[in-house]
């Protein structure tokens, strides 16, 4: 097996935050704050809609690092799978509740 050298520098963080989706990040705040100033139920929305986007990104990124150290292939794949949907199954479930 291939040895993989820990992330103790940062350079993990660094690459998340130089990738061209994580400018999309700068709408997390702004989510919740429309949320609590009240600014209406589209824009928090769509603020909090567009947060999610590098959210998922990061989510996916460190799924597969994780599947990536494992040594069994079929609880890498069902690593994939579960974490893969977790997105979906946030907003399914925040749907309903409304």
């Amino acid at each position: 097996t291939q040895h993989k050298p820990t992330n103790l520098d940062g350079q993990g963080l660094i690459s998340i935050l130089r990738h061209p989706l994580s400018i999309l990040l700068v709408c997390l705040p702004f989510g919740v704050a429309s949320h609590f100033l009240e600014w209406g139920k589209v824009l928090t929305f769509w603020l909090n809609f567009f947060a999610m986007v590098p959210l998922a990104k990061i989510l996916g990124d460190a799924t597969e690092e994780l599947a990536a150290g494992l040594r069994n292939d079929m609880l890498a794949g069902l690593l994939n799978a579960t974490f893969g949907n977790v997105v979906e199954l946030v907003l399914t479930v925040q749907t309903l509740r409304q």
